[in-house]
């Protein structure tokens, strides 16, 4: 997927994601349940043991559950798709009986570790763990990942410092890093550690409809270095620093996204160098930053921006941003 987007003229929703489509269910599918009992028919109880069997393409249908990270999806299991089953992203809380959950992972480790193209993460509860919740990183931190779609997640508490004794040092709720064509949509990210989500030395992402509430250190969307990214309809609150963070990074589209309460007053966010733009961060604190010409920036509201023409509104009433509890595409 490459996306070009020039001018925003009649830059609309539907032609922005008219590119993207949800990824097809494979032909052949592996069943996982921890326990056989939601799913008795089940071909496996560790959901490793099944990453490790599925061949490229395959659908691992994940049952409710707690299953522990990290789960390693090497760069030979190209198109596997995960797929929890799950009650709706604003229902879930951790019960196993009732959704697929990835309950933990040892400190300085990922709940998935994802090295494989075009591989989907869908449906979990991820939770507790000692570092990022979705890594999507290559192994040889080179070759770019192309591909990887996130939906309908819920990350909560991941490298939480009162967790396993983790120090918060990268605990993110998703990261792609050095990566290509990816997607996030419809994920529910609340208490991370660092960014709720981060793009790093990537191209051509898409996030839209996604909520990040209460990043400990970081923006709840953070872009750095990288190119040409769709940041659509995404709900950013209570974060450390800003509500959407941009540094060196160009031809970014940021549409149409809701930020409140993010930044403490009287503590400047923490400096970036290169060129780069905050929304919703204490501006009587924060110097202003540039705003690249080569972004676009439209139809976002937030209660305030450290430099004009991020937001249409500098004050928002408060009924102008639906309830942060909204973390459901349906």
């Amino acid at each position: 997927m490459h996306y070009q987007l020039k001018t925003l003229g009649m830059l609309s929703l539907c032609t922005l994601l008219l590119a993207v489509s949800r990824p097809g269910t494979a032909q052949a599918e592996l069943m996982v349940d921890d326990d056989g009992a939601q799913c008795p028919k089940a071909h496996y109880a560790n959901l490793q043991e099944a990453v490790d069997a599925a061949r490229p393409g395959e659908t691992l249908v994940v049952c409710p559950g707690a299953y522990p990270g990290p789960i390693t999806i090497g760069a030979e299991k190209v198109g596997v798709t995960l797929w929890g089953r799950h009650t709706k992203v604003r229902d879930r809380v951790g019960d196993p009986t009732r959704e697929a959950v990835l309950a933990g992972s040892p400190e300085g480790t990922p709940g998935f570790a994802i090295q494989a193209d075009d591989v989907a993460i869908i449906g979990f509860t991820i939770q507790d763990t000692g570092l990022t919740g979705i890594e999507v990183k290559p192994e040889d931190g080179v070759t770019p990942i192309a591909g990887v779609w996130i939906e309908g997640n819920r990350l909560d508490r991941v490298g939480d410092p009162d967790v396993k004794g983790t120090d918060c040092a990268g605990g993110r709720g998703i990261n792609f890093e050095v990566a290509t064509a990816i997607t996030a949509m419809g994920n529910y990210i609340t208490h991370s550690c660092g960014a709720g989500i981060r793009l790093k030395s990537a191209t051509d992402g898409l996030l839209y409809h996604n909520v990040i509430d209460g990043s400990r250190k970081r923006p709840g969307i953070a872009v750095r270095g990288g190119e040409n990214h769709r940041i659509v309809a995404n709900r950013s609150f209570h974060n450390r620093e800003a509500g959407i963070s941009l540094h060196d990074s160009v031809d970014n589209v940021v549409l149409k996204n809701a930020m409140k309460g993010n930044g403490v007053p009287g503590d400047p966010l923490r400096p970036i160098p290169g060129k780069g733009s905050n929304t919703d961060a204490d501006d009587t604190t924060n110097l202003p930053l540039e705003n690249p010409p080569d972004n676009t920036w439209a139809g976002n509201r937030c209660l305030t921006e450290n430099r004009k023409g991020l937001c249409d509104f500098s004050r928002l009433h408060e009924d102008l941003i639906p309830s942060m509890t909204w973390g459901d595409r349906g």
